[in-house]
């Protein structure tokens, strides 16, 4: 995980120097892309409202900290006058259809490191999938749409996924995966990992107790203002489910960035 240091440069100075040429001669609208990482865990707060975060405790990794900092800039600069509006994102996915992924992504490294060993961690998170294509239509709606003052959209409206049913789909691809504790998963996996998946396995060093309900699964996400500013749009976030994972598994596999299930060499058409 990267401390603040490493990304205060692209998202702290990079997002105050956006708002200084917004301010420049004549006020120009900012508007400002965030994460709902930003925001208190469950255990601090039972729901993510769509506004701004005040300081808090679950602020953990340099990721976290920076975007609550560059998300502070955005409102100090709102207070002063400046026309601003936040779009906080959750894990961002590929279209469906197009089946692509980040290989960053820390739902992907957890398939990655765990499938070739038969062992998923047993995280009980639940989260919002919000596919890039519906991602980009909303911000460009509700950006060109009527606002208040100091906006804030929790872009996020999807019903939540459950990890454990992630890892359980995975296993209906062909995967012979089992899910056990946290602590055995790493301890199992620890030996035989590579620099990706070590890096993996210390994300848990920075969320202490991410035993079971992980430290950074969030209580219920507010979309008050994303349902009004895309009501009658006909922009809506498809749900997560069996057949858009099994995609995703679908081309990691012809990517050559997950092993083919056993029942099969290479991967082809399968029943959803």
């Amino acid at each position: 995980m990267r401390d603040y240091r490493s990304l205060r440069a692209a998202n702290v100075l990079g997002t105050r120097e956006v708002l200084r040429l917004a301010a420049a001669v004549r006020p120009k609208p900012v508007h400002h892309v965030s994460t709902l990482a930003v925001a208190p865990p469950l255990s601090l707060a039972p729901e993510v409202a769509e506004a701004f975060v005040p300081p808090h405790p679950g602020l953990r990794d340099g990721y976290q900290q920076s975007k609550w900092v560059a998300e502070r800039l955005v409102q100090q600069a709102g207070e002063r006058g400046l026309p601003v509006a936040v779009y906080r994102l959750g894990r961002v996915v590929g279209a469906p259809g197009a089946g692509l992924v980040n290989e960053q992504d820390l739902v992907f490294r957890l398939l990655r490191a765990g499938i070739p060993a038969g062992l998923l961690p047993d995280l009980d998170v639940r989260e919002v999938w919000t596919p890039v294509d519906y991602v980009a239509r909303a911000i460009v709606r509700l950006s060109l749409g009527d606002r208040p003052p100091l906006a804030v959209y929790n872009v996020a409206p999807a019903p939540e996924v459950r990890l454990t049913d992630l890892f359980d789909w995975a296993r209906d691809y062909g995967y012979a995966v089992e899910r056990c504790p946290v602590p055995a998963w790493r301890a199992r996996l620890k030996d035989g990992a590579d620099a990706a998946d070590s890096a993996t396995l210390a994300f848990f060093d920075v969320q202490p107790g991410a035993e079971g309900a992980a430290p950074f699964g969030l209580g219920r996400v507010r979309c008050d203002n994303v349902a009004r500013g895309l009501a009658g749009s006909g922009i809506a976030c498809p749900p997560t489910d069996r057949a858009l994972l099994h995609g995703y598994l679908d081309r990691c596999v012809e990517q050559g960035l997950l092993p083919p299930p056993p029942d099969r060499a290479q991967p082809g058409p399968r029943a959803r």
